[in-house]
């Protein structure tokens, strides 16, 4: 093998070395961030009510705390009650709220109390008269249909477990 040779396969085992290396590093830093709650269906964050709808919501006025903000785009876990808006049956879209009768005395909800809950695509689930755990990506921010605000908080239902 000629010296030029001997040096190419040198810089190749050396560059064969730096890989492996990043690659175990590269792996490393995805299992880390997998674990971090909110990263994925298996870690969800625990998304209370109090923290979602503990602030005066004012709508044009008000701006979402950013403590909320920071969860747009994280996997939670939310408990509550489902109430379907469409569908008896293979329901695609619910609203949750904490408590059928003690989150507003009998009145409707504040905005930031209610989260808009739309399934997967392809995923349906049947009505839970009782308290359910729905695990999903949430989203905030001002939703609008027709002018009207509609939500402020939405999750893509990945699944619904009764509590």
């Amino acid at each position: 093998m000629t010296s030029s040779s001997k040096h190419k396969v040198a810089i190749l085992l050396l560059l064969v070395f730096l890989l492996a290396g990043a690659g175990a590093g590269a792996r490393a830093w995805f299992a880390r961030r997998a674990s971090q709650p909110g990263s994925s269906p298996d870690a969800p964050i625990q998304l209370k009510f109090d923290v979602i709808g503990g602030w005066k919501f004012i709508e044009g006025k008000t701006p979402i705390p950013d403590q909320v903000q920071q969860l747009n785009g994280k996997w939670v876990e939310l408990r509550g009650f489902m109430l379907p808006i469409n569908e008896i049956k293979k329901i695609r879209s619910f609203v949750v709220i904490q408590s059928l009768w003690g989150c507003c005395f009998g009145q409707t909800p504040e905005v930031n109390h209610v989260i808009v809950v739309t399934m997967e695509p392809g995923k349906t689930v049947e009505f839970y008269p009782d308290p359910i755990r729905v695990i999903g990506q949430f989203a905030v921010g001002e939703t609008r249909e027709d002018g009207y605000l509609v939500s402020i908080y939405r999750l893509e239902g990945h699944k619904v477990l009764a509590d």
